[in-house]
């Protein structure tokens, strides 16, 4: 980010006017992108991914809270639903659920939590700053805990790391571009395309195959998603022709 930023020759992009905003939205991330990397080597990469799938439902039950934003009956019924969904997806009365489902719930709710102050954020913060910011604070914030458990890897584990970086970077970048650009409601849908991805990768590398209760609850939170999403699309059309 410090190379692009510096080819561009606009040291403004340095600069942020919301200091505070850009620590809180590193912190978050950083504590998102930890909870996702252990949820995935607690749970099956499709379950884990389906659970995180509940970040957009969280993003719009918080709205009004951080955002300001006016939330209607129905979307408010959608949420429910999607709870509803993710409670399918996890089943807590049953003897299968342990903290494993608690931590990808959290990352989801921290996802949730990087939507709101990136949307926030893309009001007035160019991409660019967001990242070098984001990346920045996140070399910082690991340090304590890479004194005492950091250790050599081998070339393989190198090399996935490397590609880890690197589809991290891209990821970071385009999605606080999008949210800078594009409403909430019309982005979230994309994001169901990662339990495709999920299942296939899980069952190609791990042999992983998620009990069928996993994709009935993805199915009705994608749907509760969809919902809002529609919603919202169909508001700010009757907005405009008004």
């Amino acid at each position: 980010v410090l190379a692009i930023i510096l080819s561009l020759r606009d040291v403004k992009r340095f600069k942020t006017r919301r200091p505070k905003a850009q620590f809180i939205r590193a912190l978050i991330g950083n504590i998102c992108l930890a909870l996702v990397f252990w949820s995935m080597e607690l749970l099956p990469l499709a379950t884990a991914t389906a659970i995180l799938l509940t970040s957009p439902i969280i993003a719009t039950a918080l709205s009004p809270i951080i955002l300001k934003e006016k939330i209607s009956w129905i979307r408010w019924s959608c949420v429910i639903v999607g709870f509803i969904g993710a409670l399918i997806i996890t089943q807590p009365t049953s003897e299968s659920f342990n903290l494993d489902y608690l931590v990808a719930i959290m990352a989801a709710i921290a996802s949730a939590g990087v939507t709101l102050t990136l949307r926030e954020l893309g009001k007035t913060e160019d991409a660019l700053t967001t990242n070098f910011y984001f990346l920045g604070l996140g070399t910082l914030y690991p340090l304590p805990y890479m004194l005492f458990f950091a250790q050599e890897f081998s070339t393989i584990p190198l090399m996935l790391l490397a590609g880890l970086i690197i589809c991290g970077f891209l990821n970071q970048y385009l999605k606080t571009q999008a949210y800078s650009f594009a409403e909430l409601s019309f982005l979230s849908p994309f994001t169901y395309f990662n339990i495709v991805w999920a299942s296939l990768i899980g069952w190609a590398v791990w042999s992983e195959v998620p009990a069928l209760h996993v994709y009935i609850g993805c199915a009705i939170i994608i749907a509760s998603n969809l919902a809002i999403a529609y919603r919202e699309q169909r508001l700010k059309n009757n907005k405009l022709n008004a």
